[in-house]
């Protein structure tokens, strides 16, 4: 199985977005042009500080209107729930279909100095009989690997978007910058296997307040 991780030094980064971003941080990919979609040309995010890592197989790329493939793929973003809005997607198609290909996708750097219990929590599509698998890792400020796998891998087959889980970021919280790597890894077994993800949210957690009745007099 071929299997890349990340890398190491900051040259590898091709963004136009240098300083930490804070909390609360929302990202929906709406202000990226849209790439090809084949699987095997070069997808540069340009306008919001997230990063294709060139050391893996392939790009996320950046979509509207549905992926290319029948059977697999969304055919509209998360929110609005439009067939204009963007999402990132990883391509299973030929020429990439028939290897364990992985595609690492980076997040701007995040400043957690000075934060409570920061989480993550975003929203995912993978749809098809071919869906890999999604990693989420957690890299430090040169994109040392701190954490691979933060939760347990996320595999589906379901042809609707779904919230992630609440993922807390408060171990990290020393490190004061952090990236966050999300890295798509292709099942090897066929062209059905597009995922997507879309409205990225890092904020402090807030427990809700429940109601409790003591029913005292």
């Amino acid at each position: 199985m071929k299997y890349k991780v990340s890398v190491f030094c900051l040259i590898l980064l091709s963004s136009s977005h240098t300083f930490a971003v804070t909390l609360p941080y929302f990202e929906n990919f709406e202000s990226e042009p849209t790439c090809a979609t084949n699987c095997s040309s070069s997808c540069v995010l340009s306008t919001t500080g997230w990063t294709n890592l060139i050391n893996d197989d392939q790009d996320w790329i950046v979509d509207s209107g549905g992926t290319a493939s029948g059977s697999t793929g969304p055919s509209i973003d998360h929110n609005p729930g439009l067939s204009t809005g963007n999402y990132l997607y990883f391509e299973a198609s030929s020429p990439c279909s028939n290897v364990t290909n992985t595609a690492n996708l980076v997040s701007p750097p995040i400043e957690l100095t000075n934060t409570t219990f920061p989480v993550l929590n975003f929203y995912y599509h993978m749809f098809g009989n071919h869906i890999g698998f999604l990693h989420i890792d957690i890299l430090d400020s040169s994109l040392n690997v701190l954490e691979l796998d933060r939760i347990a891998p996320i595999t589906d087959n379901r042809d609707e978007w779904q919230q992630s889980q609440i993922i807390d970021l408060t171990p990290f919280i020393a490190q004061g910058t952090i990236h966050l790597q999300f890295r798509a890894q292709h099942s090897g077994l066929g062209f059905l296997g597009d995922m997507a993800i879309d409205d990225i949210a890092i904020e402090e957690f807030i427990e809700e307040n429940i109601f409790q009745d003591s029913f005292e007099e």
